[in-house]
């Protein structure tokens, strides 16, 4: 969003910019941009450029610097007219939950003998692993059943995953309104060794078909689920 300007073109306003080595120059602004960890400023420094034949002409090297590290005002120069670029407000979703984290999860693997062995970590983790590959949910969810493995409490892939494992909560059913049936029945049996956690699976699944108007709705009023 971009404050408005009662000119139609913008005129910039002189501004000191420091460069390396301790020196500075009275450059020119010429926009401003809020970044999530503070702001850009635009600035215009003079310098000179190569012209027709051997001429050499005045120019301006444009560049976005960092305020306040990289500029300073001027005394008696007012800088309300300079163009803004403002954040986007969050959303609603934002608002109430925080930012939206990356998705996915890494499996960090652990030395020694066994398939398996290893910690599963939310791809944001501070101990993730450099360049380990990113698994979908039901690739750590079949990572997690192997008996080398363990969640990691640190990035809060336990509290995420564990209840998707041991089945959320006692006596939650996944069909409400009904027995289940034998297709039902065979699904919650579905190879028992490898994949304990089908019941988990299906009610992940049944979560996440349950909430697809939810998510329509929000995203026709610009939200994010």
């Amino acid at each position: 969003m971009t404050s408005p300007s009662s000119a139609s073109k913008p005129v910039p306003v002189p501004i000191r910019v420091l460069l390396p080595g301790d020196q500075d120059i009275v450059g020119r602004l010429w926009f401003k941009r809020q970044v999530r960890d503070g702001w850009l400023y635009e600035v215009g420094l003079p310098a000179y450029r190569n012209g027709p034949g051997d001429t050499v002409e005045p120019a301006e090297y444009r560049v976005w610097v960092r305020a306040p590290q990289h500029v300073q005002p001027l005394d008696g120069v007012s800088y309300d007219d300079v163009p803004v670029e403002y954040l986007e407000p969050p959303s609603l979703v934002e608002r109430e939950l925080g930012p939206r984290r990356p998705s996915g999860w890494v499996l960090a693997k652990a030395g020694g003998r066994g398939p398996g062995r290893g910690t599963v970590h939310a791809v944001d983790c501070t101990e993730t692993p450099a360049g380990a590959p990113v698994l979908t949910l039901d690739r750590a969810l079949d990572a997690a059943q192997h008996p080398g493995t363990r969640l990691c409490s640190l990035c809060g892939a336990a509290a995420e995953l564990e209840p998707m494992l041991r089945g959320f909560s006692t006596g939650f059913d996944v069909w409400p309104d009904r027995e289940p049936g034998v297709d039902d029945r065979s699904k919650l049996r579905e190879a028992p060794g490898r994949h304990g956690y089908s019941r988990s699976r299906t009610v992940y699944q049944e979560l996440r078909r349950s909430i697809q108007p939810l998510r329509a709705c929000c995203n026709g009023n610009n939200l994010q689920v």
